[in-house]
């Protein structure tokens, strides 16, 4: 995925936790899109049922090796698909409906 465009993703409930609460990749995602600090970058939608990776370049860069192993923007998008997030439009908007509220997360 190269830069400039905006990314947003869904939910539908698949690839969990081994019960015992959110699976880390998705405790690590939330915290991330619910930084204020990196609005900028990525961010809630106005719905605040979807987040926008609003510049996925910086995302990679500075973002996800701050929150995962890695920097690879390809394999943060698969790992989404894992757990039923799918892209809702050509960019990059992600939502976020969850099975459970945003108070069971946290």
């Amino acid at each position: 995925m190269d830069g400039g465009a905006p990314v947003t993703t869904t939910t539908g409930g698949g690839g969990g936790g081994s019960g015992g609460g959110p699976a880390p990749f998705l405790l690590k995602t939330y915290e991330m899109v619910d930084d204020t600090m990196t609005d900028d970058i990525v961010s809630w939608s106005g719905s605040m049922k979807s987040f926008v990776v609003w510049n996925p370049p910086e995302f990679a860069r500075v973002l996800l090796p701050s929150y995962f192993k890695h920097n690879n923007f390809s394999s943060f998008i698969r790992q989404l698909n894992t757990y039923e997030l799918r892209r809702k439009h050509a960019y990059f908007r992600f939502l976020a409906e969850c099975c459970c509220s945003i108070a069971d997360i946290m």
